[in-house]
């Protein structure tokens, strides 16, 4: 091995057809899902508290309501964590645990 081995990270992590012919997915925010002619839905956002005492930490909303139609089906994950790339991940495992696999 030499120092230029590249290692290509997967941009879509997982990936599940469901029989009406729709798509569940998580993919990595460099994948262009429109250049494969998808036409996605984010179902979840990440923001910075911007006031009290956890001021500044990294919050996430899962909007899944938006997708299926059920506004029961929205989640807030908690707690806000101090790094956006920490708060991505979990963002990434709990949609694909809780959604793409279970739903």
């Amino acid at each position: 091995m030499t120092d230029a081995t590249v290692t290509k990270k997967r941009l879509v992590l997982l990936t599940r057809y469901l029989r009406d012919g729709s798509v569940l997915g998580v993919w990595r925010d460099e994948f262009k899902p429109r250049e494969h002619g998808l036409r996605p839905r984010r179902a979840s956002r990440i923001e910075v508290v911007e006031s009290g005492p956890f001021a500044g930490l990294f919050y996430t909303t899962i909007l899944i309501g938006q997708v299926t139609g059920d506004p029961a089906h929205d989640v807030s994950l908690w707690p806000p964590l101090g790094e956006h790339r920490a708060s991505v991940l979990r963002e990434q495992e709990w949609l694909a645990r809780n959604y793409v696999l279970g739903g």
